[in-house]
């Protein structure tokens, strides 16, 4: 398989090195055409700096003159990743990328491999946010996927082209949105189980208040999103 691997980084310094050096190891070695395409967000701390000492021939380091945010890097990484099939992934050693020889097992281009994260060691409250963000949609959507959000897929470069568009409805679960709208065209999606780990800064709680709006706005989208997708 030709494949490149795509990593958004944002304040990671504390994690980042890990990251590479076990995509490296676990990934890229066992692939003679791969490739490690990092988009570093305009970090403000040293994260820029500690990726450019990996930078290889495999291992190319991206970063814009400002933050673009999450949906633009990951447009960005798209648009200048060299091979067919793209193996999207999140920073902050919250993954175990020597699961991936292991999850990538079957993938055949057109299919989408997307991970399922159990057990889950990060902080309760994004936890119960993702179980509602799931549940939700499972609801709006009649489909039967656990874990529609998780950083961890494989899938062509050509099918992120086409789904991963402008017109968003999410921000906040953009990886979600992807998902529904290839399932709503037919096309093969497969979760299999990965494990999923807290990142060394431990990441925030978020307050009760914070997750009503966050589920307000999400049914909100989910609406948008059923009613857009009936109308195409």
């Amino acid at each position: 398989m030709r494949l490149s691997v795509v990593l958004l980084v944002f304040n990671e310094e504390l994690s980042i090195e890990d990251d590479i050096i076990s995509i490296s190891r676990n990934i890229l070695d066992n692939f003679d055409d791969s490739e490690l395409v990092i988009v570093e967000d305009y970090s403000s701390d040293n994260t820029y700096e500690l990726c450019k000492k990996y930078e290889s021939k495999k291992i190319r380091i991206l970063r814009g003159k400002n933050r673009l945010g999450y949906r633009e890097s990951l447009k960005t990484a798209i648009i200048n990743s060299k091979y067919e099939n793209i193996f999207f992934t999140e920073s902050g050693t919250k993954y175990n990328f020597n699961e991936f020889m292991n999850f990538s097992t079957g993938y055949k281009n057109g299919t989408v491999f997307s991970g399922y994260r159990s057990p889950r060691y990060d902080n309760f409250s994004r936890r119960i946010l993702t179980i509602g963000m799931n549940f939700l949609a499972r609801g709006f959507f009649n489909f039967k996927f656990k874990d529609i959000d998780s950083g961890y897929k494989l899938l062509s470069r050509e099918l992120y082209k086409k789904y991963y568009i402008d017109n968003w409805f999410f921000n906040d679960f953009g990886s979600a949105e992807m998902i529904i709208r290839m399932n709503e065209d037919k096309i093969k999606i497969l979760e299999k189980k990965i494990s999923y780990n807290q990142r060394p800064d431990e990441s925030k709680q978020f307050s009760f208040l914070k997750i009503i709006r966050k589920s307000s706005k999400l049914i909100l989208n989910l609406i948008k999103l059923k009613r857009h997708l009936k109308n195409l």
